[in-house]
């Protein structure tokens, strides 16, 4: 009996001149100067959690994607008016991914507490930023992978999970379709 192994469909934004190198090079992975400086802290903990989750994750700098493909409306956001970017259709093996809640994801890049109701927000709040705080707090930003908690606690984190995934790289035959458009142009 052979395994099959299990992919997931990704879909990431990235600058045309990478989908380029990539076709030459056939792997690629995130340059370090690439990398946003402002939420570095958030950025080190997420590799750590890949370091924790992720068998193989050998510390670089993280691909970002999607398990939906974003609507094109959104694809302008990206990159500078007039950048030449793509977007990339992915079959990337679910064992080098790391699947999180993108509207969660953001307490970490915050630097907030993870509550689950009211009342433990209201808790927290009579609480001092000690030490043993702080572990607690990124101890709480681990339920972002928990896929299933905005659907549980829809009344505090009001449902409808989109789904983000990490990972280390990519290769040319994992890439499925590319899809090419210009930033800041509807």
């Amino acid at each position: 009996m052979s395994m099959v192994e299990e992919l997931l469909r990704l879909y990431t934004i990235q600058p045309q001149a990478l989908w380029d190198t990539l076709q030459k090079e056939g792997i690629t992975r995130v340059d370090s100067w690439r990398t946003e400086k402002d939420f570095s802290q958030a950025y080190q903990w997420l590799k750590l959690q890949m370091k924790k989750r992720v068998r193989g994750y050998r510390g670089g700098d993280l691909f970002w994607a999607w398990a939906e493909k974003p609507p094109f409306e959104e694809y302008y956001q990206w990159g500078n008016p007039g950048e030449p970017k793509v977007c990339l259709e992915l079959l990337i093996p679910k064992k080098r991914v790391l699947l999180s809640d993108f509207d969660l994801w953001h307490h970490v890049l915050n630097g907030w507490y993870l509550c689950l109701s009211e009342k433990e927000s209201e808790r927290l709040w009579k609480r001092k930023m000690t030490s043993s705080f702080r572990r607690e707090q990124s101890k709480s930003w681990e339920k972002i992978f928990d896929l299933t908690l905005a659907d549980k606690y829809l009344d505090w984190l009001g449902g409808n999970v989109r789904v983000q995934a990490t990972f280390e790289y990519f290769r040319r035959d994992e890439v499925v379709s590319v899809e090419y458009f210009e930033s800041g142009i509807k």
